[in-house]
């Protein structure tokens, strides 16, 4: 860690990391660099420095643990293939950015052993993220992570810790989104909102219904631009 004191000299080194307060803690590691979370208490910023020093991913060493992570997590990421190729490396700086990983139960796995592959999986490696829960995806809790028709003609590879983190951060949210969830959300791509206003007291059977039609309508509209807009649900 680097404590940045507020000297003219330093505005520059302050600016490039985006350190707009007083105190801004950040975590650097093997050239990279991601913004601490929220903490409130010495206890926080000690349990989270204790679990940046553990590698951010999880290794999946056979079927049986690979099982107990899947299903341990509302929502687990597996990389399979080899480590140390480019793709593995921005998954792993993806993973080492999130601050999901700074806790106990971190939600990136690997797995290396070609005979516990899923079909279908490329050799030089896939992404694939796992939902339990409260998360639809178009593969019924299973989404892959693919090159689409808006990443050709980039000069960053597909595999790319920009985009993967992009990724992550859409398939991880549900297909709509409530207002309040997604204000709090540190965007990691511009995406458009669509933004439905709703009048949903519970004291009022039209407004209820009129609601559950709205947000069944974003669910069936969201296949068709996932990926380019987010629905967000606005209760009035």
């Amino acid at each position: 860690m680097v404590a940045l004191h507020g000297c003219e000299d330093r505005t520059a080194l302050a600016k490039k990391h985006g350190v707009d307060g007083w105190p801004t803690l950040l975590w650097y590691r093997g050239g990279s660099w991601s913004r601490f979370p929220r903490l409130e208490s010495a206890e926080e910023i000690v349990q989270h420095v204790s679990s940046k020093v553990e590698p951010p991913v999880v290794y999946l060493r056979d079927a049986g643990g690979l099982h107990a992570f899947r299903t341990a997590l509302d929502i687990a990421i597996v990389y399979y293939g080899e480590a140390g190729t480019e793709r593995y490396i921005a998954f792993a700086e993806t993973a080492d950015g999130d601050p999901a990983s700074s806790t106990p139960h971190k939600p990136y796995g690997h797995v290396s052993n070609p005979t516990i592959y899923p079909t279908g999986v490329d050799p030089d490696g896939t992404i694939i993220m796992y939902i339990s829960q409260g998360v639809h995806s178009e593969k019924g809790g299973e989404a892959w992570y693919t090159a689409s028709d808006r990443q050709q003609g980039r000069h960053r590879p597909f595999y790319s810790r920009v985009d993967i983190e992009a990724w992550v951060q859409l398939e991880a949210l549900p297909p709509v989104v409530p207002v309040q969830q997604a204000l709090q959300v540190e965007w990691k791509k511009n995406y458009k909102f669509v933004l439905a206003f709703v009048d949903g007291a519970e004291g009022n059977p039209d407004a209820v219904a009129a609601a559950a039609a709205t947000n069944a309508a974003m669910l069936e509209a969201y296949p068709r631009y996932k990926g380019r807009c987010v629905n967000v649900l606005v209760n009035v």
